[in-house]
């Protein structure tokens, strides 16, 4: 392989290996909110028992 294929493949792999750690990084850090909204299904009336 000459040297722009092997400068090509380095540059591909580094770019696509920086943007997976990237996202996962984003992902994996994001703050945990407790949502006051989210209610479990046993806590919504659903009215049908009256």
């Amino acid at each position: 392989m000459e040297t722009s294929g092997w400068i090509f493949l380095l540059v591909s792999c580094s770019f696509v290996t920086i943007l997976t750690v990237y996202c996962f990084w984003k992902v994996l850090s994001l703050p945990s909110e407790v949502d006051e909204d989210l209610h479990a299904p046993l806590d919504i009336d659903t009215r049908d028992l009256e």
